[in-house]
């Protein structure tokens, strides 16, 4: 019996944007999605099949915490590379002039703003409550919390993990593994087991 890769953290809701189906989980496809690019007026793609695996992660804000893990993907980067993997952060609710953007402008790693939600919705992961204005005050709605979405050049889901605090997000160093990991398998082979220092539950 085939084994399946890891679904971390809370379980995928049923939601969806705008009735596109329910979210995405291990063995599905990410959806394709084109976000604004942070830093300008460029445009950022995930759920196109191409030649590198992705891990997309969901930050729920521009707080210390998303800056850090941020900044950790960027040392990671060269790492990915050479297994044919790179990043992609998006800002739930963002908006080009959120403090963290400013942080992190120098990073390798590709930064994505969600202004209107619907990426975050697509994917599982529901607005709730007051969040940060751009400023720094109440009145901009964010997502519910951190996830990290990883896949296949393909676009087939791997390892999914929805959490309410972006420090249990699977570190940079796991998954680095997960792309290693991605590295050798073939469009035949399905979802595998997971790689070895992969988190999460069968």
């Amino acid at each position: 019996m085939m084994a399946q890769a890891s679904a971390a953290g809370r379980r995928a809701p049923g939601g969806d944007a705008g009735g596109g189906g329910p979210a995405p989980g291990v063995g599905g496809r990410i959806p394709r999605i084109v976000l604004p690019d942070a830093r300008d007026d460029a445009r950022i793609e995930v759920g196109r099949r191409g030649r590198e695996a992705l891990a997309l992660v969901l930050l729920p804000d521009g707080g210390e915490e998303a800056i850090a893990y941020t900044r950790a993907l960027a040392e990671a980067a060269p790492g990915f590379r050479i297994w044919d993997g790179r990043a992609v952060v998006v800002l739930a609710h963002g908006v080009r002039a959120d403090p963290f953007v400013a942080e992190v402008a120098d990073s390798p790693v590709a930064l994505a703003l969600d202004p209107g939600g619907g990426a975050a919705r697509s994917l599982g992961v529901e607005p709730s409550g007051p969040g940060r204005a751009a400023g720094g005050g109440a009145g901009r709605r964010t997502a519910d919390g951190a996830a990290l979405f990883i896949a296949d050049r393909w676009g087939q889901l791997y390892h999914v993990q929805r959490s309410t605090r972006v420090e249990e997000l699977a570190t940079p160093a796991e998954i680095e593994e997960w792309f290693r990991f991605l590295s050798m398998q073939c469009p035949e082979c399905g979802v595998p087991d997971v790689p070895g220092i992969g988190v999460g539950e069968p």
